[in-house]
């Protein structure tokens, strides 16, 4: 499998959570995130817009968007 220009460290990575979980079928690993990321991108269209929302709703709850406070 040809790594191109993605960081040795990052493949190795990656190559230790195929192993573990996926039993080294890279191809499994690869489908397996290809569903998230696709779920994901679902998720994210469903949200409401901010102007939709009322008033008072909070954005950030748990205070996870603040930045380096």
């Amino acid at each position: 499998m040809p790594v191109n220009s993605i960081p040795y460290k990052q493949f190795k990575d990656w190559m230790n959570i195929c192993n573990k979980e996926y039993s080294s079928k890279r191809w499994d690993m690869i489908m397996a995130d290809r569903i998230k990321s696709k779920a994901y991108d679902s998720l994210l269209m469903t949200l409401p817009e901010e102007e939709n929302l009322p008033e008072h709703t909070e954005l950030n709850p748990d205070g996870l968007l603040k930045g380096d406070n």
